[in-house]
């Protein structure tokens, strides 16, 4: 469901010629508030680290990496992301 939801989004901005963009600001934020670090996300819960530098860059990520960061962080999606137009 969420790669429906990503792609319409997409589709939208594409067409409509505006810049539209997920941003990943609200789980850095989030991650603060959990005190989990990007090293225990990596070594303890096998998070990819190349997963975490396109987060950093706002670059598409799986919809299975959210999944699984909301089960580790005990967060909903808008924890974790954000679409900004």
């Amino acid at each position: 469901m969420a790669n429906s939801i990503i792609a319409r989004l997409w589709l939208s901005c594409k067409y409509k010629e505006r810049t539209c963009m997920i941003s990943y600001e609200p789980f850095w934020n989030t991650l603060k508030l959990k005190n989990i670090s990007q090293y225990q996300l990596i070594h303890k819960y096998n998070i990819s680290a190349g997963q975490l530098s396109r987060m950093r860059s706002n670059s598409n990520i799986s919809t299975h990496t959210i999944n699984a960061l909301c089960e580790i962080l005990d967060c909903k999606v808008q924890d974790i992301l954000i679409y900004k137009k």
